[in-house]
């Protein structure tokens, strides 16, 4: 079995084994996205008139059944942004709490890091002149 996140940044659908933890679909995805993308900061389940369901970075994905799709989330998207409202932050060498939600600070910037490393080195060896 297999479960669908659908990438908000790039509009594409990468799937995940069951029993696939957040934190490392977050890095897949991320890995993947395309310059000048912004990441997914974490993966939420949503149905049509429910509250989505957040999944922190240890969290297992699962699938809620009938409706329910599997989306990330980019600091674009985040409740409140359109509307002015800086989230009100804490922190700790570990996590940045944005009020409700929890997000790994090294493991997302490490993934950042990564993703674009991998697509500069991909246009160094694509680019003759780069060399």
């Amino acid at each position: 079995m297999f479960l669908e996140v659908t990438c908000k940044s790039s509009g594409k659908v990468r799937r995940f084994a069951g029993g696939t933890e957040s934190r490392f679909a977050l890095y897949l995805i991320n890995k993947k996205l395309d310059i000048g993308l912004p990441p997914a900061l974490y993966i939420e389940a949503v149905k049509e008139g429910e509250e989505p369901v957040n999944f922190g970075p240890t969290s297992v994905l699962v699938d809620y059944g009938h409706g329910w799709k599997l989306q990330t989330v980019t600091e674009e998207a985040v409740p409140g942004k359109e509307k002015g409202v800086q989230p009100i932050y804490k922190q700790n060498p570990t996590y940045v709490v944005t009020q409700p939600r929890c997000i790994e600070l090294p493991y997302v910037m490490s993934a950042i890091l990564i993703n674009h490393l991998d697509q500069m080195v991909s246009v160094l060896l694509e680019d003759p002149r780069a060399r």
